[in-house]
């Protein structure tokens, strides 16, 4: 069965909703219908001999009159069969304990249904089980269907057999000792209420809305996946902000996920679909499946880094920065990493496509391949100019005609004026990092490498320097004039995660003025309206 929804012209105001209007396009017969209710749908015939279908907890409906709301596209009394909705507020009492059916009545509840099959009664328990490490046992000796929770027992531990139909008081004792789903935490039972509507009926349509709702990150991630297996039965609407939910429906959804990002400025709501092609592209990447990079779907901006010690010190920076510190105009930004400078296209890509503002950040070397240069700026969602290339070309002209070589005689005089007296202390860690930098020219791009617009050339090389600068902040691609994300704190000699971990702890961020007015204007870019 399969609804299309499509957007027509009408006299709401745009800002009213996101869909204004929807056009049904019906792609079943009135027989064809009539057979899918009679297998997903309890029917029976009433007092007036006419056949009624329900839904569980629904009320009746004839089958001659929702037939003929089929026919003229008319949905009111359709919606209940076809459309399933599990909002927050509501999805906590879907475990209530149901009167236990007498046999051969009809069920009317999900917990009834529960209790008559053993199938759907076991998939229950193993999502549970895998979900919190807890057994659920079902206890409908008495006059209602109830589910009781324990570490303890199995449902074979209940098992007994009577002379008398009375089972025996010890076993009774036990069972009326484990508390019921319905007195465990709101994860739990919301958990537990999601698995069980979604196990007893199936429906073309289903709306579901944070389903991440008191759950912790694990269990999440754990629901997304189950979530995703009931897509076979019809389309699953999920409305979360929740990463872990989103991660687990791309696990277990085999390419059949469809991203829509909802964004809403200055009261007008739109909406960026990402394909299902375009996300196996991503998911395909080892580093955006294992790292919290597509969290950014979540805020309203995000800035890119290369890596993680880049992310971590931009994002403490953003923190102190006191041009941005207690602004409620600042968008919730988020900073993440790549990986490295070649991959920064493929994060920045997939939050572009997706309508998420996006800046990228990274060392002065990016300027220094085209290959690279050009795909960064491509993923951002801008043009590659020629203008940006000559300009480039240029610098690298200028860069290249400064590296002198390294002579055996300049390093043999370097490394003995750096040991001094052979018989002092060992080799430590800055001997050998000094040694490094007499390995490294002080000028060309190994130099700018290090030391960024210091090292350019004066004359054509520096005003292309900042021509080039300039085209690729336009874009969004924040390069560092200094070199590499350490020559904002030269005062510390460490690299990598070392280096931010003494930067902040040593006090030394709350000096690094070129770093917050850096940021400043990364932040003040996400913030453009133009």
């Amino acid at each position: 069965m399969a609804l299309s929804l499509q957007r027509q012209e009408s006299l709401l105001p745009d800002h009213a909703y996101v869909l204004r209007d929807v056009d049904v396009s019906v792609q079943l017969s009135a027989d064809e219908l009539r057979v899918w209710l009679e297998e997903n749908r309890q029917t029976r015939i009433d007092e007036h001999q006419m056949r009624v279908v329900r839904t569980l907890n629904g009320p009746d409906h004839r089958m001659d009159h929702l037939l003929s709301s089929w026919q003229h596209a008319r949905f009111g009394l359709l919606a209940e069969h076809l459309v399933r909705g599990l909002f927050c507020e509501s999805r906590l009492n879907h475990l209530r304990s149901p009167a236990r059916p007498n046999p051969g009545d009809p069920v009317d509840d999900p917990m009834q249904l529960v209790a008559t099959s053993p199938q759907l009664l076991e998939k229950l328990r193993a999502a549970f089980y895998a979900a919190f490490k807890e057994q659920l046992i079902l206890d409908a000796w008495g006059p209602y269907v109830l589910l009781r929770v324990t570490r303890d027992y199995c449902q074979s531990d209940f098992a007994t057999q009577s002379d008398h139909g009375l089972a025996p008081r010890e076993v009774v004792d036990r069972l009326v000792g484990l508390p019921t789903i319905e007195w465990q935490s709101d994860g739990v039972r919301s958990f537990a209420g999601v698995m069980l509507r979604l196990l007893t009926e199936r429906f073309p349509l289903t709306l579901l809305d944070e389903p991440e709702a008191f759950l912790h990150p694990p269990q999440a991630r754990l629901l997304g996946r189950y979530l995703s297996s009931f897509s076979d039965d019809g389309q699953l609407v999920v409305a979360t902000h929740s990463l872990d939910v989103l991660l687990g429906l791309i696990e277990g959804g085999h390419g059949r996920v469809v991203i829509v990002r909802l964004s809403r400025e200055r009261g007008v709501t739109s909406a960026r679909v990402l394909p299902p092609e375009r996300l196996k592209e991503i998911w395909s990447d080892p580093l955006l499946r294992f790292s919290r990079a597509l969290d950014g779907l979540f805020h309203e901006a995000v800035v890119v880094c290369e890596g993680d010690t880049d992310s971590s010190f931009y994002s403490a920076v953003a923190t102190k920065n006191p041009a941005t510190d207690g602004d409620l105009t600042r968008p919730d930004v988020m900073f993440t990493f790549a990986g490295s400078k070649h991959r920064l296209p493929l994060v920045t890509g997939a939050l572009v496509a997706l309508g998420v503002p996006v800046a990228a950040v990274a060392d002065f070397d990016v300027l220094n391949d085209e290959r690279v240069l050009s795909n960064v700026v491509r993923g951002l969602g801008a043009t590659y100019t020629k203008t940006m290339e000559r300009w480039r070309r240029v610098l690298d002209s200028g860069l290249r005609g400064s590296d002198a070589a390294i002579t055996l005689t300049g390093l043999r005089e370097g490394i003995a004026a750096l040991l001094g007296d052979e018989r002092g202390p060992g080799v430590n860690a800055s001997t050998v990092r000094r040694v490094k930098e007499l390995l490294e020219p002080h000028k060309g791009w190994r130099g700018a490498k290090k030391s960024g617009m210091a090292v350019v050339p004066h004359g054509d090389a520096t005003v292309a320097a900042e021509e080039l600068l300039t085209e690729m902040r336009n874009v969004g691609l924040f390069v560092v004039r200094s070199g590499a994300v350490e020559s904002f704190v030269r005062a510390v000699p460490s690299t990598g995660s070392r280096w931010v971990v003494e930067v902040v702890e040593g006090g030394h961020l709350e000096r690094a003025t070129d770093a917050a007015t850096f940021v400043a204007d990364v932040l003040a870019h996400l913030t453009r309206t133009d």
